[in-house]
């Protein structure tokens, strides 16, 4: 039976020297050649904007892969969302292939829009950051569940309860000023039964609640009081008479 005889694959066959005392060398001299030439290549950055709904980063790599050899993209992404911001850096890795891409894709339309590319001549050293990561949609929607069912502390509880009295007394002053008198005292006193803290009343919800009625009752007469006839608000000669400051 016939010997098998190993295959030697093309590259093998290119690094061979023809003389087999000077392969060692050979083989050097490739290296330092490839360095060589690996050391003239300058990468070049194009940026590209007005990017259409859907033509993401693999599609971005893919498609200039057509121009010469693609060694990062980055797609700038909402970090709240994780959507894109409509604008991208391509990194090739030849200088003069970016200048062509940059060139000949400039207005290039695409799903109804017109892709601007621009050859960057300055760069800065962190431009390409976070580049070909992989894309992972941000849980908004679940800290956002988190921070709406946690357990609010007194102080945020008045604070909402402040501010659902704050619109509540405009509700009623634009009730007051279209001639209409309907008072929801039922709100105020569930407000009351909610804000029960161990049996007892929180002072800050129930002092805030109190205030907030009494001005609503008095908003109307503060407002006529410092009206003068020519529109413009007059400032208020004695606290005392206007009911004091708000608290």
């Amino acid at each position: 039976m016939a010997k098998n005889k190993k295959r030697v694959k093309p590259e093998e066959v290119s690094n061979v020297a023809l003389n087999t005392d000077e392969q060692k060398k050979f083989e050097q001299d490739i290296r330092e050649k490839r360095k060589q030439t690996g050391s003239t290549l300058k990468p070049g950055i194009v940026r590209l904007s007005h990017i259409p709904w859907g033509f993401f980063e693999h599609d971005i790599k893919d498609y200039f892969k057509q121009f010469g050899t693609v060694s990062r993209v980055r797609l700038s992404r909402s970090k709240r969302t994780g959507n894109c911001r409509g604008y991208a850096y391509i990194e090739f890795a030849s200088e003069d292939v970016a200048r062509i891409a940059a060139e000949t894709m400039n207005n290039y339309l695409m799903f109804g829009k017109l892709l601007k590319c621009r050859f960057m001549d300055r760069v800065h050293p962190k431009l390409m950051k976070g580049a070909n990561r992989k894309f992972r949609k941000p849980m908004t929607h679940i800290q956002d569940a988190k921070r709406h069912n946690q357990i609010k502390t007194e102080i945020q509880q008045a604070r909402g309860v402040r501010r659902f009295l704050g619109a509540y007394k405009k509700k009623m002053n634009k009730l007051v000023s279209l001639g209409i008198n309907y008072e929801l005292d039922g709100i105020i006193t569930s407000i009351h039964q909610q804000i029960c803290i161990n049996g007892a009343i929180c002072p800050l919800l129930l002092t805030g609640a109190i205030a907030r009625k009494n001005e609503v009752q008095t908003v109307g007469q503060r407002r006529c009081s410092t009206r003068r006839l020519d529109g413009r608000k007059s400032p208020p000669k004695n606290e005392n008479s206007l009911g004091g400051p708000d608290s």
